[in-house]
């Protein structure tokens, strides 16, 4: 079901903003003009992106320094394990991480929609 979200003008490009539409907390971006749309849980473990930033089209999770790219859900790119070397010690299972959860986003008539299932 598609929800009202915004304005347009509320998502200036290369930032994001939270939004809880139904229940959910969906977080809400734009990256050199792209729209994403995706579940505001970290799908590693459970952290809020939204308290995360963007780099490039990489969403970065402040917790552990994951990273999900904004249009395809993958992770991309793991910090953590090159910064600190103990992480390189800790079990596959612990580093392992599910895609993010994407929801689709369309820009009409000067508003922005999420479709929610």
């Amino acid at each position: 079901m598609q929800h009202w979200v915004c304005r347009q003008s509320d998502i200036p490009d290369n930032s994001m903003k939270l939004f809880n539409i139904n229940k959910a907390d969906v977080l809400v971006g734009r990256i050199s003009g792209r729209l994403f749309a995706c579940d505001n849980v970290c799908p590693h473990r459970g952290a809020s992106l939204a308290m995360g930033e963007l780099h490039g089209n990489n969403i970065y999770c402040y917790m552990h320094a994951y990273e999900y790219d904004a249009f395809s859900g993958k992770l991309v790119n793991i910090d953590s394990l090159k910064q600190q070397s103990n992480w390189r010690r800790q079990s596959e299972e612990w580093k392992r991480s599910d895609d993010l959860t994407l929801y689709p986003v369309l820009e009409q008539d000067g508003s922005i929609y999420v479709d929610l299932p």
